[in-house]
């Protein structure tokens, strides 16, 4: 059950709200160029970029090697993969046909 089901929140506590929150701006070219020099030697490098680029974490986690195109540096999405409870892992196609796609994969830094 809901315990907050029921309960609104006053317009004019909304409109409140949202003037106080601060806009978040999204990273300029070179701040991008930072992060990314900062995390090249980290273990999840490839998996980082690749989420910069578009894929949901579970696609990232759902690719297999057969997926990487290295000679056209291309990433098929096909699949994806999650964690269940913490205790199973489940392989599954994607939630429909448009999340199926081809990644063109190269950066410059």
């Amino acid at each position: 059950m809901n315990v907050a089901q029921h309960v609104t929140i006053p317009r004019r506590a909304r409109k409140e709200d949202r003037k106080k929150k601060r806009e978040v701006k999204p990273w300029n070219v070179q701040e991008v160029q930072m992060f990314i020099h900062g995390v090249r030697a980290e273990r999840l490098y490839a998996p980082l970029l690749l989420s910069l680029m578009g894929p949901c974490p579970a696609e990232v986690c759902g690719l297999r090697w057969e997926d990487v195109d290295l000679d056209n540096a291309t990433i098929t999405i096909a699949n994806t993969r999650t964690m269940m409870g913490n205790r199973y892992v489940v392989e599954k196609d994607t939630k429909s046909m448009a999340r199926e796609r081809v990644f063109l994969c190269r950066v410059q830094c």
